[in-house]
């Protein structure tokens, strides 16, 4: 089941978008990271594929 989050007070509750970052350079790790923390996402990351 995937997880729900509210999105504002007052609004209905919505599915909460995931993303999966894989880049060997944190730095890029960190941006992305930050990016879509910032758009309410869940997000996982690797540094290789492994």
């Amino acid at each position: 089941m995937t997880p729900q989050r509210q999105m504002a007070p007052g609004q209905t509750w919505r599915r909460t978008q995931r993303v999966l970052i894989v880049d060997d350079a944190p730095t890029c790790r960190e941006t992305l990271t930050a990016l879509f923390t910032d758009w309410q996402w869940d997000v996982f990351e690797a540094s290789s594929g492994r």
